[in-house]
């Protein structure tokens, strides 16, 4: 079953935002990427010396949910909403289309992702691996050997790579994408086969907000955008200043800005 968890990159900026400490943005990150519950407690006491509401706002969200140590099912190194900010980037073009023509195009999309990613992975041998752990808990949430296991794999002139888990192996990868993506039946969206209930599919009962539709997302708490942060300033063809135009120009005609006679 699928969990919820918090996007740390996200909660860093609204903690940044909200009490205005920037020491508390590493600690939160030390905290949240703990592996041990005596080490997550040890950064998260720090916070509760530097600002206890600070740390009263964290348990209200959840530790399981932005805490590594304490996340009850396997979020392996993903902190980060990063994966999700990738397809959004990967529908940019296809954001303003018609909603059956934006499940085309994911699904096209889909299609070529499985496609090259089987053909990659069947390039590749499987390997024997077994399931390992330590006490410092890196292991056992990653599934990857940790610099202890690492150390004494080679201590022992063990394979290191038989010491990873089986989620990472060649054979899951190539079933990740062994399944096939079929176009829609009929080429129709709404129909169903026979047997389906008669359930039919019909339009939200929404109406379109007024004005363009958003072609960028809103920006979160203290985020800022990498591109298009400087515009270009706009000059006034009536007497050559900045930041306005002939409409609304104030200045005197037959004068420039120094104030001299033209």
């Amino acid at each position: 079953m699928a969990q919820h968890c918090a996007c740390l990159l996200h909660l860093q900026r609204n903690v940044q935002t909200i009490f205005k400490r920037k020491h508390l943005i590493y600690l939160i990150a030390r905290a949240s990427r703990a592996f041990r519950l005596e080490d997550f407690y040890v950064h998260f006491n720090e916070i509760k010396v530097i600002d206890i509401a600070c740390a009263d706002y964290l348990i209200r969200i959840g530790l399981e949910h932005w805490a590594r140590s304490h996340f009850s099912g396997a979020r392996y190194n993903i902190m980060t909403s990063n994966l999700a900010e990738s397809l959004n980037a990967a529908l940019a073009t296809a954001r303003k289309y018609p909603i059956v023509s934006l499940i085309e195009y994911i699904r096209s999309m889909m299609v070529g992702w499985f496609s090259s990613r089987r053909g990659v992975a069947l390039k590749h041998w499987s390997l024997d691996l077994h399931k390992r752990s330590c006490s410092c808990k890196e292991f056992a949430t990653l599934k990857i050997p940790c610099t202890h296991a690492v150390s004494a794999a080679v201590t022992s002139k063990m394979n290191v790579e038989t010491l990873v888990a089986e989620e990472y192996t060649n054979d899951y990868w190539g079933m990740a994408y062994s399944g096939t993506i079929n176009p829609v039946h009929g080429g129709q969206v709404g129909q169903t086969e026979e047997g389906g209930g008669g359930m039919k599919l019909l339009p939200p009962r929404t109406r379109r907000p007024p004005g363009r539709p958003r072609k960028c997302r809103i920006l979160s708490a203290g985020e800022i955008r990498g591109y298009r942060v400087f515009k270009r300033r706009r000059t006034c063809t009536r007497c050559g200043g900045l930041d306005h135009n002939r409409t609304t120009c104030r200045n005197p005609i037959g004068k420039n800005l120094c104030g001299e006679e033209q």
